[in-house]
């Protein structure tokens, strides 16, 4: 039986369309995961599966590419929307002047931090030493929004 699967892509979450019986249960069957726990007395496992779907038919909006690929490797079709919106945040520059004085960004960082408002994901990318950590710390501030910061040094996540 192929289904034919409408989803809605939005900034926090995934959502199905048309979830008819058959549709519901798939995709719930599909973005979910195995919880194993291990039982010592009969040396074995136990597991369950959970779905991430919620009543509401939302998921995590990571999930929908795999989601995707999945069902179209069973045979049916996907039409996703995408309605993700850009945040309208409006930088403050203002919160600049709390930075210490001792260390004032150079113009390369300002250039970096002012091309990053105009982009929907913005990658900082320099060389050691040259003040990723402040650019980051000057476009948070200004910008009152949900952040996602990838590091990869423990030093880096107290900065």
């Amino acid at each position: 039986m192929k289904l034919e699967i409408e989803l809605e892509l939005h900034n926090g979450h995934a959502e199905l369309v048309n979830p008819n019986v058959d549709v519901a249960e798939y995709v719930s069957d599909v973005v979910s995961y195995d919880d194993r726990q291990y039982v010592p007395g009969l040396r074995s496992y136990r597991s369950k599966r959970v779905s991430l779907v919620n009543r509401l038919g939302r998921f995590p909006p990571g999930c929908l590419p795999l989601f995707v690929k999945l069902a179209q490797e069973d045979g049916h079709t996907c039409k996703v929307t995408d309605l993700r919106v850009k945040p309208k945040a409006v930088p403050d520059y203002s919160v600049w002047d709390e930075f210490p004085e001792d260390l004032p960004p150079m113009d390369f960082q300002r250039e970096a931090v002012l091309t990053t408002f105009d982009k929907t994901v913005g990658v900082v990318k320099a060389d050691v030493g040259a003040g990723k950590s402040l650019c980051i710390a000057m476009t948070v501030a200004a910008m009152p929004i949900k952040w996602l910061v990838l590091v990869h040094r423990d030093n880096l996540v107290g900065d």
